[in-house]
C-alpha cells in the first residue's frame, strides 16, 4: 500500500505593544510529479497570506529545508501553535468498505 504524508506547522508571533500580529505556516507535501514541496504561508493575522513553494527531489531534502525555516522563525520570536501530520492514502491503497 502506498501512502503520502503531509506535515504542517503553524506559528504565531503576537506582540500587542509593537502592533505585531503575524502568522506563519510550513507544509511538506508531495507534488504530482513525484517530488516534494515545502510550502510557506505568512502575513498579518486576519489578512490575505503570501505564499511561496519550493520543490525538492526527496522527502528528506524537503524536510531539512522545512526544519531550517522553522528554526529561523523560532529564533525571530515565533511560537508553535499547531503541528499536524495528515496521511493521504493513494487510490491504489483504498479498499471498498
Amino acid at each position: 500500500m502506498s501512502t503520502s504524508f503531509t506535515h504542517s506547522v503553524s506559528l504565531f508571533r503576537i506582540e500587542p505593544e509593537r502592533n505585531c500580529y503575524r502568522a506563519y505556516r510550513l507544509e511538506v507535501v508531495p507534488d504530482l510529479f513525484g517530488s516534494w514541496c515545502v510550502m510557506r504561508f505568512w502575513g498579518r493575522i486576519g489578512r490575505k497570506q503570501r505564499s511561496m513553494y519550493e520543490a525538492f527531489p526527496t522527502y528528506e531534502k524537503a524536510r531539512e529545508q522545512a526544519e531550517k525555516l522553522l528554526h529561523r522563525r523560532l529564533g525571530r520570536g515565533y511560537s508553535i501553535r499547531r503541528v499536524d501530520r495528515m496521511v493521504d492514502v493513494t487510490p491504489q491503497g483504498v479498499r471498498a468498505g
